[in-house]
């Protein structure tokens, strides 16, 4: 009988561990997108009242450093390569996670039709749906 526990334990431990692990990846990775996505409204009105998209250093806009925080190392605004949009590129901070820590996520704010448009690094199976693909 002792046996037989035991098997079902590790068998158990076998699913529950990796399961845990990707939870905990994609609950980073949605609120590192949740932490740049805050910056959103500064920069549709930096666009609106500027014509122009921020950049790091703009009034209102810090260092990249400075957006460092518990789920994110640092922010960058402005228009990316190969891409008319302005947005910012932000890199992920998750020191204890080498499947996520230094990847990146671009918000991109299509002005025309008034919409952002999230990209990613990261595997789409650890990404919130409408930053997928």
């Amino acid at each position: 009988v002792g046996m037989f526990l035991l098997a079902i334990l590790g068998i158990l431990a076998a699913i529950a561990l990796p399961a845990y692990k990707d939870y905990r990846l994609r609950a980073h990775a949605s609120a590192a997108i949740a932490q740049a996505q805050a910056q959103q409204p500064a920069v549709t009105a930096f666009l609106a009242a500027h014509e122009r998209c921020p950049e790091n250093g703009d009034e209102g806009f810090g260092e990249a450093d400075d957006y460092a925080d518990t789920h994110l190392s640092s922010i960058v605004f402005g228009e990316f390569e190969g891409s008319d949009y302005c947005g910012l590129e932000a890199t992920i901070s998750a020191p204890d996670m080498d499947d996520l820590d230094g990847s990146v996520i671009w918000l991109e704010y299509d002005a025309d039709a008034g919409t952002w448009e999230c990209t990613s690094d990261v595997a789409d199976s650890r990404l919130p749906v409408f930053c997928q693909g």
